[in-house]
């Protein structure tokens, strides 16, 4: 475990926090989006739906070649910190020089800003999105990690 000292946040800089303000849009107004994230179908996305695909989505971002796994050279592509190579190495929980899904999930569910983000979309605060809480899937500004 680092440091506190020596904790850092890695901005993903492919993505963007924009949080979408769906003012005026009918409630009926599903998008196509929302349908892949409302992954059981039932016309509002809880919390572990939210988080899965946010996960999945970033993921996608530094798999750049698609082979499921985060290799250090893509990593070092996204990761532009002196400290990248160790934040890759910290990540990579077994050391086989790929960082997988799960692996990647793991540290996210601890480090990332996921959960504040789905309150912040929330704007009714029941604990779900609505189709007119949530019109396109975020894309990320900040989405940060820390080290």
């Amino acid at each position: 475990m680092m440091s506190s000292v020596t904790l850092r946040y890695l901005v993903f800089s492919s993505l963007a926090i924009v949080l979408m303000s769906c003012a005026g849009v009918e409630r009926s107004s599903i998008t196509p989006v929302f349908q892949i994230v409302d992954v059981n179908g039932d016309g509002k996305i809880v919390r572990e739906e939210f988080s899965q695909d946010m996960k999945k989505f970033a993921f996608s971002k530094f798999d750049k070649d698609g082979d499921k796994v985060i290799t250090e050279e893509e990593w070092l592509g996204v990761d532009h910190d002196p400290e990248a190579t160790k934040h890759f190495k910290s990540i990579d929980k077994n050391q086989d020089k790929n960082i997988t899904f799960f692996e990647f999930a793991d540290y996210a569910d601890k480090a990332s800003n996921i959960d504040k983000t789905f309150t912040t979309i929330d704007r009714n605060g029941d604990g779900n999105l609505a189709p007119n809480e949530f019109q396109a899937r975020p894309t990320f500004k900040i989405f940060s990690i820390r080290f």
